[in-house]
């Protein structure tokens, strides 16, 4: 099979930064930084990673906010970021013609924005009308209650922009104290996918040859799990629900029977559960499943919305075609469909040097090297009937299951 993911190489600084260097078809470029480091790092000020991500885009010591929009959009380009649990990104997308212009304006964001208070509180407003937005949609405010009531610690399983109660407290000397403490050399790295015909990289390695900062990160801990019932009152047409059981960490082994189990229970249209639930009796329009992995633990989860009469019998459907699923296990028909189908999407989207640039960080940051996409296929491939029933047998424990609906609960018994 031809290798979607070309060759790659990883400059290794002395301070511990790597820049990892990814020539792809096509002209344009994605240049990004990575910080290993995210909302679980958060043992108080719940939301300030989020936050940084937002203040690096209000301004820098050689350019305003707008000043940052406008360089970037009149190269036809764009910027964005993002923060989850475990991880912080910042990238810039243009045409691989201008991969210099873009990474120096992408470093000055992250080494010289200067956290104004006037933008501060202005940006305050804005991520707490984010947050508003979020509580406003019970399909995304579901996920954090879900995970609220899955995970017994204050770090994992607070939401990753925090609260309005959590961002009103944050000072501006709060960010220049995670700064120091999360975005050091040997936490962050950067990442060029595209087009790198005309980067000069002994400029750019210059210019974070000289960041110096040998803090040592302590790492999240393990959180407990725990399980049982959890209804959040609200007042909606529908209930939003999320089950979920315990599973393992990112890099573990299993992920590959995992991800083949995951589409069989609810991960494509021809599954168990869209099948049943929608297909077959119509109680809902989203029914699926997935899985969220991290360092230290892991979460499979089915997510539905439903109407508020439908709810309890919806939920039995569900468990119910986990417990098929448990003491018959899936067909060797399912598990060859479920392998053609990760191979297809999986591949399509390596088309995308955005798409590429996400799976060789994620997979740089937990498991220590970029994993090739023939190899990935080909450990798919190699996934037997009996890893995935036995993987569903470990999984599916009808002990550990928890359950977090949102909905009017007083409408229906």
């Amino acid at each position: 099979m031809t290798e979607i993911i070309p060759d790659y190489s990883i400059d290794r600084l002395d301070n511990g930064f790597s820049i990892i260097k990814m020539p792809a078809p096509g002209r344009s470029l994605t240049a990004s930084i990575w910080v290993k480091s995210g909302s679980a790092n958060e043992s108080i000020r719940h939301g300030i990673f989020h936050f940084i991500e937002h203040m690096f885009f209000k301004g820098t010591k050689n350019r305003t906010a707008l000043d940052i929009a406008k360089e970037i959009e009149g190269l036809g380009g764009y910027s964005n970021a993002f923060t989850s649990k475990e991880y912080t990104a910042y990238y810039i997308k243009s045409l691989g013609e201008y991969g210099n212009h873009i990474t120096e304006v992408l470093t000055d964001m992250f080494f010289n924005s200067i956290f104004d208070e006037k933008e501060i509180e202005r940006e305050r407003q804005v991520i707490k009308e984010e947050i508003s937005m979020t509580n406003d949609d019970p399909s995304s405010l579901v996920y954090d209650l879900f995970f609220e009531n899955i995970l017994d610690d204050k770090q994992l399983s607070h939401p990753i922009a925090g609260t309005h109660q959590s961002v009103s407290t944050i000072k501006r000397d709060d960010f220049i104290d995670t700064l120091n403490s999360f975005y050091t050399p040997e936490n962050c790295f950067a990442l060029f996918v595209g087009d790198l015909s005309s980067i000069k990289w002994e400029e750019i390695k210059k210019q974070f040859s000289n960041w110096s900062n040998d803090n040592k990160i302590v790492p999240v801990k393990s959180a407990a799990y725990k399980s049982g019932t959890f209804k959040h009152k609200k007042d909606l047409n529908q209930v939003n629900f999320v089950l979920g059981f315990p599973a393992f960490k990112k890099d573990d082994k299993r992920r590959y029977a995992l991800s083949l189990l995951n589409s069989v229970v609810g991960g494509s249209m021809s599954s168990r559960m869209f099948q049943e639930i929608r297909e077959k009796r119509g109680l809902a329009y989203a029914i699926y499943s997935s899985y969220s992995g991290f360092r230290n633990n892991g979460i499979f989860y089915i997510y539905c919305g439903t109407n508020n009469a439908n709810f309890e019998k919806t939920v039995d459907l569900a468990k119910g075609e986990i417990k098929k699923i448990k003491t018959d296990g899936i067909t060797s028909e399912e598990l060859e469909r479920a392998k053609r189908y990760f191979r297809g999407t999986f591949l399509i989207s390596m088309e995308n040097n955005e798409s590429i640039m996400q799976h060789a960080a994620i997979s740089h940051i937990y498991h220590k090297e970029i994993e090739p996409v023939d190899l990935i296929i080909k450990k798919i491939e190699s996934v037997k009937t009996k890893e995935v029933n036995d993987l569903a047998c470990e999984i599916f424990d009808e002990n550990r299951i928890t359950l977090t609906g949102l909905g009017n609960f007083d409408s229906h018994k």
